[in-house]
C-alpha cells in the first residue's frame, strides 16, 4: 500500500496519522472468547474518493472485479421508519448530524485538493459474534458524485425518491438494492456491505464497489480489519478510502 501517499492525502484532511490504525494491527481486547455481555457500539464510516487521473493508472485494473454478495444484507433504517424486528430500537437506524464525530473531517476532505467525500453515516448496533452479526448494505443510487457542491444540496446526487434525508447531514440516504426493481442503465454509485463483529478484538469486514463517474471499470475494496474501539481507521484503495470509527456506548434498557 502506498502509506506515503494516503498519509499526505489524510495529513491534508486534518487527519493526523497517530490517531489512526495504519496498519492492521491488533487493539485492546474487547470481548471474551467465551461468553459475551451486551455492548454496544456506535459505528461512523465516511467514504471519499480520491481526486485526479494519476490514480486510475498506477495499476491495472480488473475490469470486472466482481460483486459484492447483498442477499444476506439489510438496509440502515432511515429516521421515523420503525424497524419490523431486530436487537431494539436503538439498532442500525441512521444517526442524525449532530451525533456524528467525524464532520470536521469530512469538511476538510471536501475541502481538499485531492479528497471529495462520498458517503458519511452513523448507526448503533450490539457487539456480536461473526456469526450472528448482521451484514449491513450500503448503497447509493446513479448519479453524478462530483456535481457542484451548493448549500443544502450537498453531494448533487441523483434525486430518487426517499434517495435523500436531511437527517444524514445533506447526504444521500441509504437504499437496499433489493427495493429497487426496475434495472438502471447506469450502475450506483457505491454499493456493497460491511459487518461489525466482536470477538476477543472488534471486527470490521467491508466490501464495496465505487463507479467513478465517466470511467467504465469499477472499483472494489474488500477487506477486513482489527480494530480498537474509540480509534480512527483507515482503509486504503488507491481510487478511494473508508475511514471507520467505532466507538463503545451505554443503551437505555427498556423495561
Amino acid at each position: 500500500m502506498r502509506w506515503k501517499q494516503s498519509g499526505a492525502i489524510l495529513v491534508a484532511a486534518g487527519v493526523g496519522i497517530a490517531q489512526m490504525m495504519l496498519a492492521p494491527a491488533g487493539g485492546a481486547q474487547e470481548g471474551s472468547a467465551t461468553g459475551f455481555e451486551e455492548k454496544w457500539y456506535q459505528v461512523e464510516l465516511l467514504v471519499f474518493e480520491r481526486r485526479g487521473e494519476q490514480v486510475l493508472h498506477e495499476e491495472s485494473w480488473d475490469p470486472d472485479p466482481g460483486r459484492p454478495p447483498i442477499e444476506e444484507s439489510i438496509a440502515l433504517i432511515a429516521p421515523g421508519e420503525s424497524p419490523v424486528e431486530g436487537p431494539g430500537p436503538h439498532a442500525f437506524r441512521i444517526l442524525p448530524a449532530d451525533a456524528l464525530t467525524m464532520s470536521k473531517t469530512r469538511s476538510h476532505l471536501e475541502n481538499g485538493a485531492e479528497t471529495t467525500p462520498i458517503l458519511h453515516v452513523g448507526w448503533r448496533q450490539p457487539g456480536v459474534p461473526k456469526e450472528e452479526a448482521q451484514w449491513i448494505n450500503l448503497y447509493l443510487p446513479p448519479g453524478d458524485g462530483s456535481a457542484a457542491r451548493a448549500p443544502g444540496n450537498f453531494f448533487g446526487m441523483a434525486q430518487r425518491a426517499g434517495a435523500r434525508n436531511t437527517a444524514t447531514g445533506g447526504l444521500p440516504a441509504l437504499i437496499p438494492l433489493a427495493a429497487l426493481q426496475q434495472p438502471t442503465p447506469s450502475p450506483p454509485v457505491l454499493d456493497g456491505t460491511i459487518r461489525v463483529h466482536l470477538a476477543r478484538y472488534l471486527h470490521a469486514d467491508v466490501d464495496l464497489v465505487y463507479h467513478r463517474k465517466n470511467i467504465e471499470t469499477p472499483f472494489r475494496l474488500n477487506t477486513s480489519r482489527r480494530m480498537r474501539s474509540g480509534e480512527l481507521h483507515y482503509l486504503d484503495h488507491p481510487v478511494f478510502g473508508v475511514l471507520i470509527k467505532v466507538i463503545p456506548i451505554e443503551i437505555e434498557k427498556s423495561n
